[in-house]
């Protein structure tokens, strides 16, 4: 009963779909969250690392942890978002190109059928051409 009431009532299907959708990039923002969190924290820790390995390459300065804390967010949001985007025409290319890929999984069946009924065709004519020899010999004697 709860899926005809969904499939008759139009606005409750619409409010059911917008509230996965939520669902969905709530998920998604939040993983991209946690994981800005970590490259963050791991950024902050690089200059003084940096700073244990080699003393005195980097200052050690509240500016200098936020600016490798920026430049690690902005790389990772920056490789995020180009992965989205190749992720994306990925996704387009296919659905454009799904015609072309049908037509051409087509075509290339009817060919191999037709290629395969050939190479039959060509096997059957030698296992059964008859041997000239044998038939002339055959017909002197029979003479």
């Amino acid at each position: 009963m709860p899926l005809s009431f969904i499939l008759q009532n139009e606005t409750v299907a619409l409010v059911l779909v917008l509230f996965l959708i939520f669902i969905v990039l709530a998920y998604k923002t939040i993983k991209l969250v946690t994981k800005a969190i970590i490259i963050a924290t791991l950024s902050a820790i690089f200059p003084l690392a940096l700073n244990l390995i080699s003393p005195g390459l980097v200052d050690i300065t509240l500016k200098t942890i936020l600016y490798f804390m920026l430049i690690g967010v902005g790389a990772y949001f920056l490789y995020s978002i180009s992965y989205m985007f190749i992720k994306l025409c990925e996704t387009i290319g296919r659905i454009v190109l799904f015609p072309f890929r049908l037509l051409y999984s087509l075509i290339r069946g009817f060919v191999e059928t037709r290629r395969h009924a050939v190479k039959t065709e060509k096997r059957e004519e030698k296992t059964f051409k008859p041997n000239l020899k044998v038939l002339r010999k055959k017909k002197k004697e029979e003479n």
